[in-house]
């Protein structure tokens, strides 16, 4: 795995959507594949992401395509559907009529698919069998890294949305070898640190979770699982200012063509 002088691990994203200039202006296919072609030169770990989901690019043909020019050079792929803020709502629909169906509440979905895109993600060919596409971010990084998953997707329904080897998925059952042990003081510390002291909470050793009793924010829950290596669970702090997705339970919306 290619890393720097100092020892830090370098993975590298590169957005390929498939969608065209009056949706990306600037953006050159051309050199984006040609991006790939030399990060995997250079051995850099590599991770595809298709994003966002949006009509203009959920041919399956064309999704199809795409992974054909990028399999023989990324290690994964994540295909992501559209994030929809309520500011962004009228934007979107520019983009995207269906979603101005006063019955649809995209602001509250974790994402939104189009019917098309959403079918080929749960169908891939045959041929992109042996290349590993997600939905998760985390998954992703999980793979590339070698380690198990931290953010509790595992035996989820996007658990079992992904396609992951079962190399990875016993991985993510195993956990990481050579984790040091959390203890309830370990837990309390980086919580002090993290600005929450005394911020009650229960840990579930067998399964290596921390359950919040309040809200917190975000970006501590992350760091929280990331440096101890465990998964939290808590309320959503009501003024998070990050994309919670489907930490906070929220469902992907998938929309039919009108």
């Amino acid at each position: 795995m290619k890393t720097t002088s100092k020892g830090l691990t370098v993975i590298v994203y590169v957005s390929y959507s498939g969608l065209g200039p009056d949706h990306e202006p600037g953006i050159d296919p051309a050199a984006l594949r040609e991006t790939f072609r030399r990060l995997h030169a250079e051995s850099i770990p590599t991770v595809h992401y298709l994003r966002p989901a949006l009509p203009a690019n959920s041919d399956p043909a064309l999704l199809s395509q795409l992974l054909d020019h990028i399999v023989p050079f990324a290690q994964c792929t994540v295909v992501v559907g559209t994030k929809v803020t309520p500011a962004a709502r009228d934007q979107i629909t520019r983009l995207w009529p269906e979603l101005a169906d006063p019955h649809l509440s995209p602001e509250t979905a974790d994402s939104v698919w189009p019917r098309s895109t959403w079918t080929w993600l749960h169908h891939l060919p045959d041929r992109f069998t042996g290349h590993p596409v997600f939905q998760t971010n985390s998954c992703a990084l999980a793979y590339v890294l070698r380690r198990a998953d931290r953010a509790g997707v595992l035996d989820t329904p996007t658990c079992a949305s992904n396609h992951c080897p079962p190399r990875q998925r016993d991985r993510c059952r195993q956990g990481d070898p050579g984790r040091p042990a959390i203890t309830d003081s370990t837990i309390r510390a980086h919580l002090n640190r993290l600005g929450h002291p005394g911020l009650p909470f229960a840990y579930r050793h067998q399964i290596r979770t921390v359950v919040l009793a309040r809200p917190a924010p975000l970006r501590d829950r992350h760091n929280l699982a990331q440096v101890l290596g465990v998964t939290v669970r808590a309320a959503d702090d009501p003024d998070e200012s990050l994309w919670p997705g489907r930490l906070s339970g929220a469902q992907p919306l998938v929309i039919d063509p009108s």
